[in-house]
């Protein structure tokens, strides 16, 4: 029996892919976008690029929900440019998700990365300028938000959602670089940082509204917070050194400050800001200060007049995220959420737009000879069906079932609260049929054309013949109803919602256990009804055609007894079609009381397929697809092994 069972479970490897693969393509190739009819209609982004109606967020989320479908894929990608005719040189994968930052070493011999990956390390990178992966950064286990070199190339600061300032020693970089020394204080994600020309001031700024300041050359060498800066009254995004006594600040707050690093007071309140502030970069030789804002317009200073207003450029459509200027002063580049990079002219009024990337452009700097441009953003590509599929598979063989559409939560949790309920529910009514079903067709079987086979069978007939969402119903009318017999005449009802009361959970142990009882009598006698009578009808057949066999009048002839011949001989031999159904159990149990738990509103397997259903949630629908299938096969398996038990003479060969 072992061989058997194992070299059936073989064949079942190509049945099991067969089923999925045609499941997958069917609801794949579904007509309509169940994930934007989840979140609605999406516009175009709005000018600031912020959440709301038709806003870039709603379509990040329709995107993230796709990726978790494995419909698109994403990654942090850093996309190299021809500065002088904007075409596009290569692109550098380098992020398994978000890419937030990147910069050229002042010697334009590498390229640092910052980002997030999932999980785990390696979410700061080296790269060198053709793409080839030189280091990672180590430390960091969420992601890196900002990055900044020495004006040596020697340092690179970093910081990120975890709090923590990292500083790392480049010389010789590669493998995997820990940091040197790590900086803490902040109390939220750190969002800026940028180090002063003399390599002496590090600063930060953070979601806790501060900016912090360290002491890089301190003699010590543990680089002490020396000042603190609260004037922001929201999140500081961007931080930049005029020289090595001032420092830039932009924030949410719609407030560009400059502060004087020698009295560590504010010097000035920088005019003309008419939204949050996203980003600032400075021109190589200090001329020009360039500001990134919310509502996709730049700002341009003078850095020799910053009480003047600014110049401003317009042209993008969603918020301005990043800025570098080219070495030569005389070009500014800028990265929106609204997909491009733009490249603008200082003393002019011409602007270049390059496109290519598929979401929003996080950074973008200058390589130090200013002939390579480089712009990083978190990608997006539609996945292969067949790509997609195999994707699927890998996950369905660690059971990973992907999440809800509906609600995001992981489609296993869903099924496993789901399916104790419905195996309760099946199993006991499962129990309940066959104890009933056998006895009576045997007695019916071994009557034939008595009074009791008669009205048996004209009762069997009414009962297989009513659907089971009236009879449902008709027992919710009949004993739930406050006007049903049960309340006339004994005051009672039976409960007909769920499987407790609201209050069960503070009820003692009996008496939650015959809370729970009573509401499963309506839902039982639902789900037992139909098949019921079908199984004492078939056990009926099969005792009427076993007792007309040979061995059977052999039997009575011997002398046996009635009693005798029919539970020793004729019932043991009419169970073959019985066994036959019980291999079909098992999937019934998943899909076969899709109605009475919707009726009697039951959280089970039935109901959560339903929703899924109407939901459109197709990583729920696939998964109970899948189980369904899963059972099946193993029912067909169960059949075989019964059969053998029930009749010594078929052998599993």
């Amino acid at each position: 029996m072992g061989q058997y069972i194992i070299k059936r479970l073989l064949l079942m490897i190509p049945t099991m892919i067969g089923i999925t693969l045609i499941t997958f393509l069917i609801i794949r190739l579904a007509p309509g976008d169940p994930v934007e009819a989840k979140f609605g209609a999406v516009g175009e982004p709005s000018a600031s690029g912020a959440s709301g109606p038709g806003g870039a967020d709603k379509t990040m989320a329709i995107i993230n929900a796709k990726v978790r479908l494995g419909l698109l894929q994403r990654g942090g990608t850093a996309r190299l440019w021809n500065a002088e005719n904007g075409s596009a040189v290569a692109d550098i994968v380098a992020h398994g998700d978000q890419l937030h930052d990147l910069r050229y070493s002042p010697d334009g011999q590498r390229i640092a990365t910052a980002g997030f990956d999932g999980e785990g390390s390696g979410h700061l990178r080296l790269w060198s300028i053709k793409g080839k992966r030189q280091a990672d950064l180590i430390g960091s286990t969420q992601a890196v938000s900002g990055i900044a070199f020495s004006a040596d190339g020697k340092r690179l600061a970093a910081v990120g959602h975890d709090r923590i300032t990292r500083i790392y020693e480049l010389e010789n970089a590669s493998g995997s670089l820990e940091p040197a020394f790590e900086l803490k204080g902040h109390e939220r994600v750190v969002a800026a940082v940028a180090l002063s020309p003399n390599g002496k001031w590090l600063a930060t700024g953070s979601r806790d509204k501060t900016i912090r300041l360290y002491d890089l050359a301190a003699s010590d060498g543990d680089a002490p917070e020396v000042a603190q800066f609260t004037e922001h009254y929201q999140e500081v995004t961007s931080l930049v050194f005029l020289d090595d006594n001032t420092l830039v600040s932009g924030g949410r707050d719609r407030n560009v400050f400059a502060w004087d690093l020698v009295s560590g007071t504010k010097t000035r309140k920088l005019e003309g800001v008419s939204s949050e502030v996203f980003a600032l970069a400075l021109a190589k030789d200090g001329a020009w200060l360039a500001a990134g804002l919310g509502n996709s317009s730049v700002c341009l200073w003078s850095t020799g007049d910053l009480s003047s207003e600014p110049r401003v450029f317009s042209g993008h459509t969603a918020a301005v995220t990043s800025l570098a200027f080219h070495p030569t002063q005389q070009k500014l580049a800028s990265a929106s959420k609204d997909q491009t990079v733009r490249i603008w002219e200082i003393k002019g009024d011409k602007s270049q737009m390059l496109h290519g990337h598929s979401a929003v452009v996080n950074a973008v700097d200058y390589h130090p000879d200013g002939t390579q441009l480089a712009s990083g953003a978190l990608d997006i590509s539609k996945v292969n069906l067949f790509t997609s599929y195999f994707q699927w598979l890998g996950r369905l063989m660690v059971l990973d079932l992907g999440r809800s559409i509906k609600d995001s939560r992981p489609v296993k949790d869903k099924i496993l609260e789901a399916l104790p309920i419905t195996l309760t529910l099946n199993l006991t009514a499962i129990l309940i049929t066959y104890l009933l079903s056998i006895p009576l067709g045997v007695y019916a079987g071994a009557r034939r054309g008595g009074p009791f086979d008669q009205t048996s069978s004209v009762g069997l007939f009414a009962l297989y013949s009513m659907p089971s969402f009236w009879v449902a119903t008709m027992l919710i009318i009949l004993f739930g109803s406050e006007r049903s017999f049960l309340a006339t005449e004994f005051g009672f009802t039976l409960p007909y919602i769920g499987l407790h009361d609201d209050n069960a959970s503070r009820m003692p142990f009996l008496q939650y256990m015959l809370d729970h009882g009573l509401h499963l009598i309506l839902p039982l006698i639902a789900l037992t009804y139909a098949s019921f009578a079908f199984l004492s009808r078939l056990m009926r057949t099969n005792m009427l055609e076993t007792l007309s066999q040979d061995f059977i009048r052999t039997a009575r002839a011997k002398g046996l007894t009635e009693n005798s011949v029919i539970w020793k001989h004729a019932f043991r031999n009419s169970l073959i079609s019985i066994v036959t159904v019980v291999g079909n159990l098992l999937p019934l149990m998943i899909g076969g009381s899709v109605i009475i738990e919707y009726i009697f509103e039951i959280p089970g397997m039935g109901k959560l397929g339903f929703d899924a259903i109407l939901q459109r949630d197709y990583p729920v629908i696939m998964a109970i697809t899948t189980l369904t299938a899963v059972l099946t096969m193993v029912g067909v398996l169960l059949s075989d092994i019964l059969y053998s038990i029930v009749d010594p003479r078929i052998r599993l060969s």
